[in-house]
């Protein structure tokens, strides 16, 4: 993993302990969606459809 994105998931990794319960829902979700979302445009590419 690049030094950078280690950078980054330590920064959230301290935010996430201060955050609210919903704001840790909202952040999860986020994250869900984006993931899941990265996945099916590699499918859609695989495939050859969109």
């Amino acid at each position: 993993m690049p030094e950078k994105q280690k950078q980054i998931l330590e920064k959230v990794a301290d935010a996430y302990s201060n955050m609210t319960e919903f704001n840790k829902g909202y952040m999860t979700c986020l994250i869900e969606n984006n993931s899941s979302g990265k996945k099916g445009e590699e499918n859609h590419e695989s495939t050859g459809r969109k």
